[in-house]
């Protein structure tokens, strides 16, 4: 997989950069057909203490995945996006072995 990580405006460092990698990569014990992964982090100039931004957009080879969080800290804002592409998979994977069951199903039916 092709992690991507992007900050416009501003340097992370190399803390940040191989905490955001390591967790980008446990996405691949949810599926295996992940061929990208773009991480935006991002500054919001607003006054809240909640400025750092986080977005991932995951690219399989039939669909793509997108989350966003915004939070105190790049690290939260990165496990809670993490959190919802996990989920996000979970939820797609599942149905995919819901679909694919009903067809082998089907294909029984007919011989």
């Amino acid at each position: 997989m092709e992690t991507i990580i992007q900050s416009p405006h501003f340097i992370i460092g190399e803390k940040l950069k191989a905490f955001a990698e390591t967790k980008a990569a446990k996405l691949l014990k949810y599926d295996d057909r992940i061929v990208k992964c773009e991480m935006i982090l991002k500054l919001n100039k607003a006054d809240d203490d909640k400025n750092k931004i986080c977005e991932i957009s995951i690219y399989r080879q039939q669909s793509q995945l997108f989350a966003y969080a915004q939070c105190l800290t790049f690290e939260d804002a990165i496990n809670e996006t993490i959190r919802s592409i996990e989920k996000q998979l979970k939820k797609n994977t599942a149905k995919m072995r819901k679909t694919a069951e009903r067809h082998t199903k089907i294909n029984m039916e007919a011989d």
